[in-house]
């Protein structure tokens, strides 16, 4: 019997706008966030920074998996700080070349004990030069019988969510979520170096 599953690891600002690093006297910078909490239904939207999504499938005969990336749109807006304009000075999309997934180990033979071992990466920058890129390094277990384990470190900044579900059903299961104002981050957390660790979550999306 085929089972597929769907893992979909998401980044985020909570904040409508958020100030840039840089400042300067006469102008303010902002970069326009995201405007949202939690939500694993982001697939259809640009309500994210970087969205990295598996789709894995067990069979009888083996399995495969399929992964997808997309990265949200970076709005940089200025305001006089006299007179109140404002005006958006850069939108684009950052490149979603690194996004990454690579399979560590596997197991993959027809039988119900198969699972693989992603890891899943994340390092992309601002379009703009100057500005810090966005990083983790997630370890993923995904098991035929259901099971789904999920480790590893990230920045401080911005929010990120991990999700998991059976991919018959709409509902997903939480395997993650960090909001880094709980934890007193703020922008400048973006080069903090990965300092964020995530201990082993687990899900079994069977049940």
């Amino acid at each position: 019997m085929a089972v597929n599953f769907n893992i979909r690891i998401v980044t985020f600002i909570p904040d409508a706008w958020v100030l840039a690093p840089y400042q300067e006297e006469f102008y303010s910078y902002s970069y326009e966030g995201d405007n949202r909490s939690f939500n694993p239904n982001t697939a259809n939207t640009q309500n994210f920074r970087t969205a990295q999504q598996l789709n894995v499938e067990f069979n009888n005969n083996g399995g495969d998996y399929t992964p997808y990336v997309q990265t949200g749109i970076t709005n940089l807006q200025r305001r006089e700080n006299l007179t109140g304009k404002t005006s958006i000075l850069f939108s684009g999309h950052a490149s979603t070349d690194g996004l990454k997934t690579s399979v560590i180990q596997s197991s993959i033979k027809g039988e119900t004990s198969d699972y693989y071992h992603f890891r899943c990466t994340c390092n992309i920058k601002n379009p703009l030069e100057y500005a810090p890129a966005i990083n983790y390094d997630f370890d993923i277990y995904v098991h035929k019988s259901g099971g789904i384990q999920f480790s590893g470190r990230h920045d401080g900044f911005p929010a990120y969510e991990v999700y998991a579900k059976n991919a018959l059903t709409s509902n997903w299961k939480t395997l993650y979520q960090y909001n880094p104002y709980d934890h007193g981050k703020s922008i400048f957390d973006l080069a903090d170096g990965m300092s964020q660790s995530v201990t082993a979550r687990n899900v079994d999306v069977l049940k």
